[in-house]
């Protein structure tokens, strides 16, 4: 018997992504969105395993309004960017539960080699069958709590989205030339570029939705504010001194990790060097 999936929220980029995903593993689907698609409670009826595709901040409100057509034969799997309010609501029904997160975006044409966390919060057998479809892809799947997730998430998402978005509203609030920093830049401050200008062009409603809707987010960022208020304290004292203390306590924290950055940064450099010079 085919595998019928129906996708809650299908309409969007990663809901659209999936549908295609499953489709070419032989997966059925079904799509219920805004003004498409039957109503939660046909879908309900007619596939016994749901995905939720939908924005963060209505994530627990969908949910809920589904529950009344929600049975123990049900899997219900989220792909929201912050898992324990989407988990913890969808582990009040009956239903096997399964939060996913993947790493990546809709724009990257396949799964193999990328990441998805893995929260098996109410495993039976379908859990195991879709994961092992992901496996299957060639996906790189992460297990863990949602909320050892949520917390991670700010420093993976939070954070480092802050540090880019401020890094180019910095830079437009004082009309810098873009291309002049361009000519002028190292590799790796290009390759920062590069990462700055690909966030940015994003929907930033879903970047909103990853820094507000995780209540961890503000605790990670004024630690940041903290930390970088020590760096900043010794810039402009001109305290090298200082300075150089929180380099190497900053560098032996990342001891494991700096042969390996060294090397793939490299890697990073030659590829986008080989390719502009083509």
């Amino acid at each position: 018997m085919t595998e019928k999936l129906g996708i809650v929220g299908g309409n969007g980029l990663m809901g659209q992504w999936f549908k295609s995903f499953f489709e070419n593993e032989g997966i059925a689907v079904e799509i219920c969105d805004l003004n498409a698609g039957p109503d939660l409670k046909e879908l309900f009826n007619r596939n016994k395993s749901i995905m939720f595709s939908v924005p963060m901040s209505k994530v627990t409100e969908i949910i809920e309004s589904a529950k009344p057509f929600v049975s123990e034969n049900h899997l219900l799997m989220d792909i929201t960017s912050i898992k324990v309010p989407a988990v913890n609501s969808m582990l009040q029904s009956p239903a096997e539960v399964l939060g996913l997160h993947p790493m990546y975006g809709p724009k990257i044409p396949n799964m193999n080699n990328q990441n998805i966390v893995v929260c098996k919060a109410r495993p039976k057998l379908k859990t195991n069958f879709y994961l092992n479809l992901f496996e299957k892809a060639g996906a790189k799947l992460s297990y863990h709590s949602p909320e050892e997730h949520d917390f991670a998430m700010t420093f993976i998402q939070g954070l480092f989205h802050f540090l880019s978005i401020s890094t180019a509203y910095t830079i437009q609030n004082n009309n810098i030339d873009l291309e002049l920093l361009e000519n002028l830049s190292s590799s790796i401050f290009n390759i920062n570029l590069d990462l700055i200008g690909r966030i940015l062009a994003q929907n930033p409603q879903i970047y909103s939705e990853i820094a507000i809707e995780n209540p961890l987010t503000i605790n990670t960022i004024n630690s940041f504010f903290n930390s970088s208020e020590d760096l900043f304290e010794a810039i402009k004292g001109k305290d090298y001194e200082k300075y150089t203390q929180i380099f190497n306590i900053s560098s032996l924290f990342f001891e494991n990790l700096k042969d390996k950055a060294l090397e793939e940064s490299n890697i990073l450099i030659k590829t986008i060097n080989k390719s502009k010079a083509a």
